[in-house]
């Protein structure tokens, strides 16, 4: 008798992992694995196309090393300020986001967007969002950077348009870097916890409306009542998730 296949399916039943009422009518909280994957399929194209739109929007611009600077700090600043950033972002009395819907004369959408169940994740997952985009646009700078510039003059000398020498020279040599660009924030959304633990604390927000897989393994190995079983059944699902993608990166020519 194998005892540990029942904590794996005690996990799959856990309303904190998955809550499968509220899954099936689209309400929060989901439970972690459902916003965790929630967070991936929102953050990863957002912060690649913002990205691969910056390094094309500041190659040709002067002083295009301190816009890049400016855009990549978010992604080395400690991802647990980030998290006690967007709490002040989000502030209503205070916050920078509010103040601006009373600008546009939107006084009645002023709230703490952090603490509506409904609508706190994709508050944070904007501030994911602005992290990665740093990543992801220095990538896709690097690679801008190696294309010959011999190659998209003469398309231009030719008669090729912006979008047409974007489709025919550029993206084909910078499709490979999207491919690890969207691998790694792919990763990075998963092992997502700082943010998440500094905007809603150790239980991801109002009644886990947040919560993450990083913040349960946290909750299960060191708030009481300890659940190791839980913690390494939880992070094997991260593990599950995120080998796969290791594995093709490492194995890229």
């Amino acid at each position: 008798h194998f005892v540990g296949f029942e904590t794996w399916i005690a996990v799959f039943r856990d309303d904190a992992i998955i809550n499968w009422s509220n899954l099936r009518s689209l309400q929060y909280p989901m439970g972690a694995l459902p916003q965790n994957l929630l967070w991936m399929v929102i953050h990863v194209p957002l912060s690649t196309f913002l990205g691969l739109g910056l390094a094309l929007l500041f190659s040709d611009l002067r002083g295009r090393r301190i816009l890049r600077s400016m855009v990549f700090l978010a992604f080395t600043t400690p991802t647990v300020v980030i998290g006690l950033v967007l709490l002040f972002v989000y502030d209503p009395q205070a916050g920078i986001f509010n103040e601006l819907l009373r600008l546009l004369g939107f006084d009645g959408q002023v709230r703490n967007w952090v603490q509506e169940p409904q609508i706190a994740i994709y508050a944070l997952i904007l501030g994911g969002v602005w992290v990665q985009t740093g990543f992801s646009m220095l990538l896709y700078s690097s690679a801008l950077a190696g294309i010959d510039p011999a190659l998209l003059e003469s398309a231009r000398v030719d008669g090729a348009g912006r979008f047409r020498r974007f489709k025919d020279i550029i993206w084909p040599l910078v499709k490979p870097v999207t491919a690890v660009v969207v691998i790694m924030s792919m990763i990075w959304v998963i092992r997502i916890f700082a943010i998440v633990y500094a905007a809603g604390g150790p239980s991801g927000g109002p009644g886990g409306v947040f919560s993450v897989l990083g913040l349960e393994v946290y909750q299960a190995a060191f708030a009481s009542p300890i659940e190791y079983g839980k913690a390494m059944v939880v992070a094997l699902i991260q593990l599950v998730i995120v080998l796969p993608m290791a594995w093709y990166i490492v194995s890229m020519d």
